[in-house]
């Protein structure tokens, strides 16, 4: 079974080696459930996640972006419940599966719905509400995070 490489920040001391880690198909598919639970949660109750009263005191919202964020939020929602589903009748003996593929095809998708997800908050409830949404959607993905690319 082939599996693909990611690279993983290294830990904040300075001067270390990326450590380079294998994730399989298996995993991918947990990062996404892990995700996906974490998505429900934001949504569920977002002022013990990501917009805190303490956020909400200090952003200014813009109404059309945040109904935005919160249709993707949504969308992305249904759409990793789909894809759960959907996983469950892949079959991998097929002689054109292709692991490795799949692999990075599943990583891509996750960094990629997390992006357009905080990019809105940014947008519709300012930067520091961005930053809880992506902590709170990213804490428990592959090592704290790491699975997803970190911005400053």
């Amino acid at each position: 079974s082939s599996s693909a490489t990611i690279a993983l920040p290294p830990p904040a001391e300075a001067n270390v080696k990326t450590t380079m880690r294998s994730l399989t198909t298996d995993e991918v598919s947990m990062e996404r459930t892990k995700l996906l639970k974490a998505l429900c949660h934001c949504l569920a109750d977002p002022s013990s996640t990501w917009l805190t009263p303490e956020i909400i005191r200090q952003c200014t919202f813009e109404e059309d972006s945040m109904r935005d964020l919160i249709s993707i939020m949504v969308s992305t929602r249904d759409e990793l419940e789909a894809i759960a589903k959907a996983e469950a009748f892949i079959g991998t003996d097929d002689k054109d599966y292709n692991e490795n593929f799949v692999v990075q095809e599943g990583i891509s998708q996750i960094q990629t719905m997390v992006e357009a997800i905080v990019s809105m908050a940014e947008v519709g409830a300012g930067k520091e509400a961005a930053k809880n949404l992506r902590s709170s959607l990213t804490s428990e993905l592959c090592s704290d995070g790491k699975i997803v690319v970190e911005h400053a």
